[in-house]
């Protein structure tokens, strides 16, 4: 699994708030602006955790 896109999260670029299964859709503005203060095993765990629960959204 390719773990970049935690690690290089962009939040200031949000394209399209409304992809399904966007973990990026969890994440708190807090948590954004903090992002960068994470360690690269900090972020793919909150990564992952956000991405599990982006997966089991139920889009009509």
């Amino acid at each position: 699994m390719d773990n970049s896109k935690f690690i290089d999260a962009d939040f200031i670029n949000l394209v399209d708030r409304n992809t399904p299964h966007n973990w990026k859709n969890y994440v708190s503005e807090e948590l954004r602006k903090a992002w960068h203060t994470f360690t690269d095993e900090q972020k793919i765990m909150l990564g992952k955790c956000f991405e599990e629960i982006a997966y089991e959204e139920e889009w009509e």
